[in-house]
């Protein structure tokens, strides 16, 4: 399984686009495009686990001998734990909860032994402001 290779054959066989712009948590412009939960999905794993999907792309694509680990690590810099900010509204209206409600559970599962307090005063609700709450205890290194 290549995703770059599926993505050219549905190019090249069924008039398949790639998006204008890249999916909110990597540098992908073709992979869960339809879908406004995907994002979410991916970053709750972040949550949980630290690692989140530029990190599963980037390593597939090491694997498959498209990029090396300095290209991948800058990737996961860059990108990794980015919010998908796009569908977030939607994604509130769906679930029929508040910002305030998201932050609340998804806090709960928030893994402490890879997660530490930032020192950094609340100051809302929104993910700009949560994000500067926290900051991971260990990165990928250069």
């Amino acid at each position: 399984w290549v995703p770059q290779w599926n993505y050219y054959y549905a190019a090249e066989n069924t008039g398949f686009t790639a998006n204008d712009d890249r999916s909110e948590g990597t540098y992908q412009k073709y992979g869960s495009i339809d879908d406004k939960l995907d994002g979410f999905h991916w970053w709750m794993a972040y949550m949980k686990f630290g690692i989140c999907r530029t990190t599963y792309d980037a390593a597939h694509e090491i694997r498959d001998g498209h990029i090396n680990r300095d290209e991948a690590v800058a990737l996961v810099h860059k990108y990794d734990g980015e919010f998908p900010n796009k569908y977030w509204k939607d994604f509130l209206k769906y679930l029929d909860i508040t910002d305030k409600e998201f932050w609340y559970v998804a806090d709960k599962y928030r893994s402490r032994h890879i997660w530490k307090p930032s020192g950094a005063k609340f100051s809302g609700y929104s993910p700009e402001a949560q994000y500067k709450l926290w900051k991971l205890r260990h990165q990928v290194e250069y």
